[in-house]
C-alpha cells in the first residue's frame, strides 16, 4: 500500500492503523510530487490518496501519475468535500477504473474495509 496524506499525524495515524490490521504500508508520502520515484520497486497493491495535496500536484494529479503507468492500480481517495468526488469521477483518465471514496472524517475501521473492499475487487 501506498499512502499520501499531508497532515503527518494523520499519515502516521492511517500508517500504523492499516500495517496493525496486516497491511504492508510500503510507501508513505506528503505531497504527491515524487510518488512513482519507488513505485516500482515497491509495488503497492492499492493507492490511499488524500484529494488535497500541498505542493505543485493535486491527489487527481497523482491518481492520473499513477494510473499512466499502472491502469488497474486500485485508488482510495480520502477528501474533506463530498462535492469533490464528483470533480473526481468526471476526469476522462478516472472513469472506468478501481477508484473508490471516503469523506473525512474517516473511521478507521472504515477505512480497513474499504482497503479490502477495492483491493478484493482488484483480485476479480
Amino acid at each position: 500500500m501506498l499512502i499520501v496524506e499531508d497532515e503527518l499525524d494523520i499519515l502516521t495515524l492511517f500508517r500504523e492503523y492499516l500495517s496493525d490490521q496486516g497491511h504492508q504500508v510500503v510507501s508513505c508520502y506528503r505531497n504527491a510530487n515524487d510518488i512513482l520515484r519507488d513505485f516500482e520497486e515497491n509495488k503497492p497493491d492499492v493507492c490511499l490518496i488524500d484529494y488535497a495535496l500541498p505542493g505543485n500536484k493535486s491527489g487527481i494529479d497523482a491518481a492520473i501519475d499513477i494510473i499512466s503507468k499502472y491502469p488497474s492500480m486500485p485508488i482510495l481517495f480520502i477528501t474533506g468535500h463530498e462535492s469533490k468526488k464528483e470533480d473526481l469521477l468526471k476526469h476522462p483518465m478516472l472513469q472506468d477504473k478501481n477508484i473508490e471514496f471516503l469523506v473525512k472524517p474517516v473511521r478507521l475501521h472504515q477505512l480497513h474495509i474499504a482497503v479490502l473492499d477495492i483491493v478484493n475487487k482488484n483480485r476479480k
